[in-house]
């Protein structure tokens, strides 16, 4: 089953992103907690909905609940069934890596009568047919994941200072064509921040002065709809600390994330004086 934010249905549906319903609400609680192990994963969630008629068929047994769990690097994507209130999903082996959603799902039973939906957006109270068992009734907002090391590994590491001669005096550029993102500098500028990055207030500089910006130029990069870097390492990281912090890419603020990517660096400049 594919469900995209823009998707249209025939029939009332409980979702944040329609107007099926005139209130309500359907998904998963704010705390869900992801355990990595050998074996595979284990998921901590609280399903949890807000609405009259969602209750009534959930009490009267005509509604089913699931997880829906899908992967694009392992090719994984499942409903998988869960309950009501807090409840733990666990996905054996390696089925889920880098980048993984999970979204709440509900869906018909038995058949409901139309007009026995009482709390349905009046575009449906004309009538329509009934409901059948299968039918898609509500719909929770897609959560994202990262699973891997990549979200551990050093902002540092992602980072390659290269010597490019053909800079002007005193400046530097980036560039996102390898593996590592390449700092360029110029012959005079390449030995000041080599310099720098050997002592602690050097490094406090450099986060501030060069690697602020340079940090917000790659954010504004991964922001680029025809932009492709999903397969270099340096894409897999930030994404995965990106995705560690809650920030999705899309809508991203590029100084506010290049902010909490590099740890307040202002902060850590004051620190060191």
């Amino acid at each position: 089953m594919r469900i995209l934010d823009d998707m249209l249905f025939p029939h009332p549906v409980l979702w944040s992103q329609n107007n099926g319903f005139r209130f309500g609400t359907f998904g998963f609680g704010e705390m869900i907690d992801v355990i990595e192990s050998v074996d595979g994963v284990t998921i901590h969630l609280d399903m949890e909905f807000q609405n009259s008629d969602i209750e009534r068929l959930s009490s009267e047994g005509r509604l089913g609940l699931g997880v829906k769990v899908q992967c694009e690097e392992t090719y994984f994507n499942d409903v998988l069934p869960c309950i009501r209130g807090p409840f733990e999903l666990r996905i054996v082996g390696r089925k889920l890596a880098g980048r993984w959603t999970l979204r709440a799902i509900a869906w018909l039973t038995g058949p409901v009568r139309l007009s026995d939906l009482k709390t349905m957006d009046a575009e449906f109270e004309t009538g329509g047919p009934d409901l059948q068992p299968g039918t898609v009734i509500a719909i929770g907002d897609e959560r994202t994941f990262f699973s891997g090391q990549e979200k551990h590994a050093p902002l540092e590491s992602v980072f390659e200072l290269v010597l490019d001669e053909s800079l002007p005096v005193g400046r530097y550029s980036v560039s996102f064509e390898d593996d590592r993102i390449q700092l360029l500098a110029g012959h005079e500028s390449h030995p000041i921040i080599a310099e720098l990055r050997g002592t602690r207030q050097g490094r406090a500089s450099l986060l501030n002065g060069v690697y602020l910006p340079v940090v917000q130029r790659i954010l504004e990069e991964m922001k680029q709809p025809g932009a492709d870097h999903s397969g270099k390492r340096w894409f897999r990281v930030l994404s995965a600390k990106l995705i560690e912090r809650g920030i999705s890419i899309s809508g991203l603020d590029t100084l506010d994330a290049a902010q909490q990517l590099l740890k307040e660096p202002l902060q850590r400049m004051r620190a060191e004086e």
